[in-house]
């Protein structure tokens, strides 16, 4: 069955991914018999791939590693301060938390996320965090209906409060797996979770949404849109499984596009969604019908291109019949039609992510046939694939990485680790922060920053801006040491402006606000 494995780090509070930004690994595939996880490094984003330490989480088992995780990082530092199956919690130092069986079904897609409890909207370091945690599984092995609870969680003196259902007419309603956490533009204390619930009578079309504010949750709407959800076939109390994405690229302020993948009846759909006011704009729904009609083989996962344009999803299969394929779709026109950009001969696979080097990740995994996870690129995700004109092989970087031993479907997204964690001389060299000083004028900024190089000579900077989930979304060469960089186009809210060259790599603070 479907088998997604790893940690998806939730990107809500602006610092959590820009601390120690070379730190960023990817731990992801279910290890067999002699073999350790999958995993990535994002220091070099040139070639992202190193072994990981000892001291890499290890709790990636038969038992709950068969989908998706969620990981809270320092915001100031970046270290790792916990992650958690749904289930189980783990700390920084790879230990069980004892105290809790949050109730997450561990063999269900997007089972866990995690929201802060600011204490103040200024604060940056937080010490007590929701955990969400769905009950709800798919398969035979796993097949179970459920709700989604949540504790907070005191990752200090690793105390858990009770367990709540969310509020509301929908609070204990039966939900589907797919859940995803959407921040808000103008305030850093609210966030939104979107939920999807089971298609019993009446709620085969309904979304719900509810508002995270500081240690208050309350539900705030729900919504018919996109296509109906069905009970899969041989098990009426298995969920469909649906996956959520979101991207605020390609959007005014204040909006953001998600994308549902719903696995039974097999279609992908977006919605623009109002994140100040928490509500979906259903008069913007697009559907696209992806062409299959079961279970298997059927929409996977999804994910988004950096500049918003263009959506990819993946096909899963699980039978020595049926490959798994990746498809385009740009949301610029008017009919969504689905553009084949390739067919692997893989009976498992399908998990995608976007990479902080701004290309897109595919699993193409033989799995439990031959144990060899293959791991792909889509090199330009920004370029509409053209059959035919386009050249596959500059636009997919196929077995960019192939790992013995492991079996995998689906691609995390960050797991910071403690720098202790880290082997020796692979942290970029940086000189004293009291050596270079770096200044941001005027900051929060419109439509125009400018920033000075102090104690530097003329040399070669690359200047990058990162959005609050990680993802670079400018980019440019400079040479001098007083420069501006026109933000007209960057939505308000906070971004990270990171200044490199050699021997220097700074990263500063930049909030838009008009």
């Amino acid at each position: 069955m479907k088998k997604l494995f790893l940690f998806l780090v939730v990107t809500l509070i602006w610092g959590n991914l820009f601390a120690q930004l070379q730190n960023r690994v990817w731990v992801f595939g279910r290890p067999i018999s002699g073999s350790a996880n999958a995993t990535l490094y994002f220091g070099d984003l040139s070639n992202p791939v190193v072994n990981l330490p000892i001291g890499q989480p290890d709790h990636i088992s038969t038992s709950n590693g068969s989908e998706q995780w969620a990981v809270i990082t320092n915001s100031i530092t970046g270290d790792l301060i916990f992650y958690t199956d749904g289930k189980n919690v783990f700390d920084n130092q790879n230990n069980l938390v004892s105290g809790a069986d949050l109730g997450g079904n561990v063999s269900s897609s997007q089972p866990v996320a995690i929201a802060p409890v600011p204490k103040d909207i200024h604060d940056l370091v937080y010490n007590t965090y929701y955990i969400f945690s769905n009950e709800t599984g798919a398969f035979p092995s796993s097949c179970d209906l459920g709700t989604i609870t949540y504790r907070i969680y005191d990752a200090q003196s690793h105390g858990f409060g009770s367990s709540q259902n969310l509020p509301g007419t929908y609070g204990t309603s039966n939900v589907t797996e797919g859940m995803k956490i959407i921040p808000c533009d103008s305030s850093s204390s609210i966030l939104w979770l979107v939920v999807s619930l089971f298609p019993d009578a009446g709620n085969e079309t309904k979304y719900v949404v509810y508002k995270i504010f500081k240690n208050i949750v309350t539900y705030q709407g729900d919504y018919n849109m996109g296509p109906v959800k069905t009970h899969l076939p041989g098990g009426a109390s298995c969920s469909p499984i649906l996956d959520i994405a979101y991207t605020k690229a390609n959007t005014v302020p204040g909006i953001t596009t998600v994308g549902f993948a719903v696995q039974y009846s097999s279609e992908v759909f977006t919605c623009q969604f109002d994140n100040l006011n928490g509500q979906f704009l259903t008069n913007t729904v697009k559907e696209c019908n992806t062409g299959y009609s079961g279970s298997i083989p059927s929409v996977y996962n999804l994910e988004f291109s950096p500049n918003g344009r263009f959506l990819y999803y993946s096909v899963y299969a699980s039978t020595g019949s049926s490959n798994n394929e990746l498809y385009q779709v740009d949301l610029n026109d008017a009919v969504l039609t689905p553009t084949l950009i390739n067919t692997f001969g893989a009976t498992y696979g399908g998990g995608l992510k976007l990479g902080p080097d701004s290309l897109i990740y595919h699993i193409s995994d033989n799995g439990v046939y031959t144990n060899t996870l293959k791991l792909g690129r889509i090199k330009q995700p920004d370029v509409k694939f053209i059959p035919g004109t386009t050249t596959f092989s500059q636009f997919y970087e196929e077995n960019f990485k192939t790992y013995p031993n492991v079996m995998g479907v689906g691609l995390c997204e960050f797991l910071v680790l403690p720098t202790t964690f880290l082997p020796n001389g692979i942290s970029e060299k940086q000189q004293s922060p009291d050596a270079v000083g770096i200044s941001l004028y005027p900051n929060p900024a419109s439509d125009v920053v400018s920033i000075n190089i102090a104690n530097r000579k003329s040399e070669n900077y690359t200047l990058t801006i990162y959005d609050i989930s990680g993802r670079i979304i400018h980019t440019e060469k400079v040479k001098q040491l007083q420069t501006q960089i026109n933000t007209s186009k960057l939505s308000n809210g906070m971004y990270m402006l990171e200044i490199k060259s050699e021997g220097l790599s700074k990263i500063q603070k930049l909030a838009i606000q008009r």
